[in-house]
């Protein structure tokens, strides 16, 4: 990253996985901005982030996974966006949408930056690729971090968000190269995200 101020916290929640603890362990001795967290048994994503997020020292929370790609500049734009707009709470960008080989897909339309705007889209659709969220560390403070919604952990956070009074707000470059699979999560259970949608609409 041109950024170079930051601590990248990684959780591991396979500890049975001795090949990757040796990769990050390796990390780790090069690299000293590098705080990594073993799990002792598998508790899934949303527990995860939690504690990822509780071992955060930081102001802002950059989002990752683990086979995504943040461009270079990534941070160092979010940062000086963020400090441009004092009173923006959290913000997301594009992503350049890549297959499991890294090739490119295609490119996210561009998402709505006006407040008003993305209350109005969020009531039908998630559209903030959750691997470019940005946001001061208060917002997580403030909701206890994610709740366990199967599948729709990210859209409740942001739904939470706004009814919080946070302000939210978004960039239309492409900051991060999103690796979809053939069996990620978010496309195998596509069907189960719209229909927590529908139930959050109803309620």
């Amino acid at each position: 990253q041109s950024y170079k101020n930051f601590e990248f916290i990684i959780v591991l929640d396979n500890p049975g996985n001795k090949e990757l603890d040796s990769i990050i362990e390796n990390y780790c001795k090069r690299d000293i901005r590098i705080r990594y967290f073993i799990n002792e048994k598998n508790i899934g994503l949303v527990k995860s982030l939690n504690k990822a997020l509780s071992y955060a020292k930081g102001d802002f929370i950059a989002r990752m996974d683990a086979d995504d790609v943040s461009l270079p500049n990534r941070f160092g734009k979010q940062i000086s966006f963020m400090g441009n707009h004092p009173d923006i709470d959290f913000m997301g960008a594009r992503c350049i949408n890549i297959d499991e080989k890294g090739h490119e897909l295609y490119r996210d339309s561009s998402i709505p930056q006006d407040m008003k705007l993305i209350s109005s889209c969020l009531e039908n659709v998630d559209f903030i690729n959750h691997p470019t969220w940005f946001f001061k560390k208060q917002c997580s403070d403030k909701l206890h971090g994610y709740r366990q919604i199967p599948c729709a952990e990210d859209y409740d956070f942001l739904l939470r968000l706004i009814t919080n009074g946070f302000k939210l707000s978004n960039t239309n470059e492409f900051l991060v190269k999103y690796r979809i699979r053939k069996n990620s999560i978010s496309s195998s259970n596509s069907l189960q995200q719209l229909l927590y949608s529908k139930r959050s609409e109803e309620r």
